[in-house]
């Protein structure tokens, strides 16, 4: 004899849906619930923002007025079933002067700390495209490393050159001196 099957409550249909297996959506209903998503957040511009969605990976594009806000989008996006990946091309209004600003420092950084001067430094909001010749292997993958510590930085695409690769004792040697030539705080 089996027992009649109660109604599920709300909290134990969601958890139902979290731990059943995806359910591929096709992209043009993600396309609908990230956009719906987007208007519920609230957040100024984000009604406004353009998505596409193919084969589960949503593009958001459009302009806000803040960090913050494309965060919102990013995070709420990425809660949306159908998402798989989220690409946030969203522009923060005046981000111009913060890029401009960022690449200084990141400049600054890269001459202070790895005694690079030549290094071309573009940032477009989230990635951060290094190019120029370095002296070794080292410096290449040191002036990425430091570059991702800045927190605006999602991504670095490294386009540095090693003008001529030294052997890695010849490099520390290189490093060591250098160090050793600047005055101590």
């Amino acid at each position: 004899m089996t027992r009649p099957k109660s109604p599920e409550t709300p909290s134990e249909k969601r958890i139902q849906e979290a731990l059943a297996p995806a359910v591929r959506r096709s992209d043009e209903a993600t396309a609908r619930a990230v956009r719906d998503r987007l208007r519920a957040l609230g957040e100024a511009g984000l009604a406004k923002a353009h998505v596409r969605c193919q084969n589960g990976v949503a593009q958001l594009t459009g302009e806000v007025e803040s960090w913050a806000a494309r965060q919102a989008a990013d995070k709420a996006v990425r809660l949306v079933r159908g998402v798989m990946n989220v690409v946030n091309r969203l522009h923060v209004k005046g981000d111009d002067r913060l890029a401009k600003h960022l690449e200084g420092e990141i400049k600054n950084a890269l001459r202070r700390f790895l005694f690079l001067d030549a290094i071309i430094v573009m940032f477009d909001g989230i990635t951060v495209r290094l190019t120029g010749t370095v002296p070794s292997p080292y410096h290449r993958l040191a002036a990425e490393d430091l570059v991702r510590w800045f927190s605006p930085v999602r991504e670095v695409i490294n386009g540095l050159t090693v003008s001529s690769p030294l052997l890695l004792s010849q490099d520390t040697d290189t490093m060591q001196e250098r160090e050793a030539s600047m005055p101590s705080a």
